[in-house]
Order: structure tokens, then C-alpha cells, then sequence
């Protein structure tokens, strides 16, 4: 399956199906079976039919292979999933999360007297930034942390996995160490980025 085959796939097919239990731990460190990319294939080039069940549905018990499979097409990418051009935009966003991030900690003396106001700003900072990225880059954010959100694995974790991956700086310039919290955002206020929800998750 070459990138282009599975561009489209993967926004439209498979993470559209959630997790409705929480996925296992080790959802994320298997190897991709040769076997297993084969069956995947061979289920998407079955005619679509609204009679009979989505093919996919047969592929439920396969967490491992289609999240191993996920990260090797993504892995395959020659640009990250948000455009260089974008980078310095997103590393200003996410200073500003790292700042409030201090500010709201619960060992903080400033915390009584911070508000959700400056907290919802800057998700919306980020949606409105997310919104003017180019389609294909918007859709694929929105269904592939739509469904990391719903693994409910360790948001830190699949932070630490996925950044690189979602926000890569220009060549020849160093890694932002605030980068992993835009990461962290946009899976925890993946509903609230998208617009299918009014108001940011609560995760204080």
C-alpha cells in the first residue's frame, strides 16, 4: 500500500472507528506484519455495499496492525502532517500553553487568581491556526486525533510519539521543546479545534 493509496484511506476509512474501551498500552509499539498489511488491502478493495457491513468492521480485534500501519505511512511522509511555513506560528501558540501551563499548576501561588478566560484563548488561537493549514493537512489532524483521544492512552505518551510526526522545525533548526505541548492540545481539544463542540474540554 503506497502513501498516495493510503492518504485518503485513513482519513476517510479506519479512524473514523473509535475505541469504545480504553485501547491497550501496547496499541502503539507493534511491528507491522506483512500478513496483516495484505488482509487491510485486500478489505478496502472490497465494493462498498449499504447492505452489508463495512469490511472494516471485520478488523476490530486488529488495533495493533492498523495503528502499526498508521505510523509507518506517517513515518513515510516527506513533511510533517502541519507545514514548515507554519512551524514559527505554532511554537509562538505553544509558549503561550507552556506559560499558562505554569500558571494554572496546582503547586502555583498564581493559581487563584487565573482564569479559564486566557486558557480558552489559546485554543482558539490554535483552532483558528489548525483551520488555515491546507485541507488534506486539516482533515488528516482531525481524524487522527479524534482517534488517538479516543484510545484514552496516556496523553503525554502518544504526545512524546506524535509530535515529530504533526510539527517538525525548518532543517537546521533545533527542536522547540514546547513543541509537545501543541501536540498534547490537539488531542485533548481535538472536538473543540474541529468546531464540533462550543467550549474546550475541561482538563484542570
Amino acid at each position: 500500500i503506497t502513501c498516495r493509496d493510503w492518504s485518503s484511506d485513513v482519513c476517510s476509512s479506519d479512524l473514523n472507528h473509535r475505541f469504545t474501551v480504553p485501547a491497550k498500552p501496547d496499541l502503539f509499539s507493534g511491528k507491522v506484519d506483512p500478513a496483516q498489511v495484505q488482509r487491510l488491502k485486500q478489505l478496502y478493495l472490497i465494493p462498498y455495499s449499504p447492505s452489508m457491513p463495512s469490511p472494516l468492521e471485520t478488523i476490530q480485534t486488529d488495533g495493533i496492525a492498523v495503528a502499526s500501519l498508521l505510523m509507518l505511512y506517517l513515518g513515510m511522509l516527506p513533511h510533517p502532517l502541519i507545514p514548515p511555513k507554519y512551524y514559527y506560528t505554532f511554537m509562538k501558540i505553544s509558549r503561550e500553553f507552556s506559560s499558562l501551563s505554569v500558571k494554572l499548576s496546582p503547586f502555583s501561588k498564581l493559581t487563584p487568581n487565573v482564569e479559564i478566560g486566557p486558557q480558552r484563548q489559546r485554543y482558539t488561537q490554535l483552532r483558528v491556526m489548525v483551520w488555515k493549514l491546507p485541507p488534506v493537512c486539516k482533515s488528516m489532524i482531525f481524524h487522527i486525533c479524534d482517534f488517538l483521544e479516543s484510545t484514552r492512552l496516556d496523553v503525554p505518551k502518544l504526545s512524546a510519539l506524535f509530535t515529530s510526526i504533526f510539527l517538525r522545525p525548518p532543517q537546521g533548526v533545533p527542536v522547540s521543546p514546547n513543541a509537545g505541548s501543541v501536540m498534547r492540545a490537539l488531542i485533548q481539544q481535538v472536538h473543540f479545534i474541529a468546531k464540533t463542540i462550543n467550549e474546550p474540554v475541561d482538563i484542570l
